[in-house]
């Protein structure tokens, strides 16, 4: 038989002791064992080993009486609980959390739900014990001397992060030099701070892998520090500046500087720069050209420095126009501790006449500087091809009839309805008509690489038949003006069904024919500059189902072409 039993620590309710359990009692009761000592021990258990029993423990619940807290352990996990009876921490498999730790006022800090995904309020990582406090510092031409009050096991060249100091000092840097065990230098741009105690909190960090392989803090992502992840990746614009002020004129000769940037370029790093504006001139054809040349030593950029790039501008057209220039670089040093960067704009006449850089409040110089992040080197590949590819560009162009023409059997140009109707087929009035449009130069088209579709677009506004008629489509070699009376015109091709009154676009085949005493197809003579023209007719016979009389404007020519 089962039976429950507590040393003297225990208060048993209801008083068991070690009465025997049946299966009655077992299933109908909830039994509580609350402990009055700090230590006690409670046994459940079989005190006839040798008869059959089950026992089955359902929910077991410990509350410390005197104490505070509680735990709660159930088929579905473990619950734990502060003095107030508030829950501070689950693992259970009956809810959407597994893992929960919940804040004072129950709300949850942290969990893991059945998914594996992993919430957190607050993330905190701390490395070792390596951050060396910095006692007292220098920040004098644009180095930093940081003392610490312990030895710091710099070598030139370490990624280091200080932080603490001036807002010009902190941030991450590389060793320059390490002149005594507690003492090492670092670049950053600025100047000014002799010896100066250091503030409370004022520290330096590696938050790199040393070239002994020690890793100094406690965070990596698959062996690699996070702080090397963070310091790869651009920084953004790390400086700006804007002139919203005329320069003066300036001629062939004389070069002016104009606006003025300076930065910092770290050892490794890739950045961008940009300079942008208006030239303008003060007479009609000249021409001005923006510079902009750099120096690296720390010293300003004059008009003399190195030039790193140009920009012309277009003729100007009249003494008010302007042309804008912009000029974007890519810069990148090698050198230990980086360099720092002097860049200047400037603007000198380019021809006859005199130039200027018009900056306005809506429409200023602009210089920057972008951190793009770690450079990695030049990756590209110089090709050796002797004869460079062609290159060559599909184009799709329309063209537009300009003027029409209708003709009568006889050839003699049809003056009924104001030539309103361009006519094709027989009548009994008119006899056996055809009719032509004038088109534009085919530019681009005349003398491209390969053409790939012709389209000719026609309005009916009359067929004999109410059901439709054919259109007879034909080319001829008129342009500007029509010929005042029998016009040539050789056969392209046949539209069928064509609506009472209705447009239709029609694909035009590219079909070979003899034109102007040259066999070729429809595409060659085109591109040849034979063909100038679309007509309509004549039907060479009395049938009425080519009798039909078309819109004198609005004909289209669709060309696609290559070239």
């Amino acid at each position: 038989m089962a039976a429950i039993t507590g040393d003297t620590g225990w208060v048993l309710t209801p008083p068991v002791g070690t009465e025997p359990l049946d299966a009655s009692e077992f299933t109908t009761y909830s039994w509580s064992f609350v402990a009055t000592k700090a230590f006690a021990a409670l046994r459940i258990g079989n005190n006839a080993p040798a008869a059959a029993c089950t026992l089955v423990v359902d929910d077991v619940s410990v509350v410390l009486t005197g104490v505070g807290g509680a735990s709660e352990l159930t088929a579905a996990g473990l619950r734990l609980f502060n003095n107030d009876g508030m829950e501070v921490s689950a693992l259970v498999s009956n809810r959407s959390n597994y893992f929960t730790v919940s804040g004072v006022g129950g709300q949850t800090l942290a969990s893991v739900d059945a998914d594996g995904s992993a919430s957190f309020q607050n993330v905190e990582v701390r490395g070792q014990s390596d951050l060396l406090p910095i006692f007292a510092y220098t920040h004098l031409s644009n180095v930093v001397t940081a003392f610490t009050t312990i030895p710091h096991g710099y070598d030139v060249g370490d990624l280091i992060f200080v932080s603490g100091l001036s807002a010009a000092a902190n941030g991450a840097a590389t060793v320059l030099d390490a002149p005594a065990p507690s003492t090492f230098t670092y670049s950053k741009t600025g100047t000014g701070v002799n010896y100066t105690v250091a503030p409370d909190g004022a520290s330096v960090n590696p938050g790199t892998v040393l070239s002994d392989g020690q890793v100094r803090t406690g965070l990596t992502i698959y062996g690699t520090e996070f702080a090397d992840y963070i310091e790869r990746l651009p920084k953004g614009q790390i400086a700006y500046g804007a002139r919203t002020t005329l320069s003066a004129y300036t001629s062939t000769t004389v070069e002016q500087g104009y606006q003025m940037l300076n930065f910092h370029a770290e050892q490794g790093r890739l950045y961008r720069i940009r300079t942008s504006g208006q030239i303008g001139t003060d007479i009609s054809g000249a021409r001005g050209v923006a510079k902009l040349r750099y120096t690296t030593n720390g010293t300003d950029a004059t008009d003399t420095s190195t030039q790193m790039a140009s920009q012309a501008s277009t003729a100007s057209t009249s003494t008010t126009a302007s042309t804008r220039f912009e000029i974007h670089r890519s810069y990148s040093t090698s050198a230990v501790g980086g360099q720092d960067i002097s860049l200047l704009t400037t603007i000198q006449g380019n021809t006859t006449g005199q130039a200027r850089i018009t900056a306005t409040s809506t429409e200023p110089q602009e210089m920057e500087v972008i951190d793009e992040g770690f450079y990695p080197g030049d990756t590209g590949n110089d090709m050796t091809v002797t004869t460079p590819p062609p290159t060559s560009k599909t184009y799709t162009a329309t063209y537009t009839s300009t003027t029409a023409k209708s003709y009568t059997g006889t050839g003699a140009a049809d003056a009924s309805q104001g030539e309103q109707d361009m006519k094709q087929g027989y009548s009994s009035y008119d006899g056996d008509s055809k009719s032509l449009w004038i088109f534009p130069t085919f530019t681009g088209a005349v003398g491209a690489n390969s053409i790939s579709k012709v389209r000719l677009y026609l309005y009916a506004n009359h067929w004999y038949y109410t059901s439709g008629g054919t259109a007879l489509i034909k080319v001829h070699g008129y342009a500007v003006t029509a010929p005042g009376s029998s016009p040539g015109m050789a056969t392209l091709t046949s539209s069928a069904s064509w609506p009472k009154p209705g447009g239709r676009w029609v694909t035009l085949p590219n079909s070979t024919f003899t034109f102007n005493s040259v066999s070729s197809t429809f595409y060659a003579h085109l591109i040849a500059g034979r063909i100038k023209g679309f007509g309509v007719g004549p039907a060479g016979n009395q049938n009425l189902l080519y009798y039909g009389r078309f819109n004198k404007t609005g004909a289209k020519v669709e060309i696609t072409y290559t070239r």
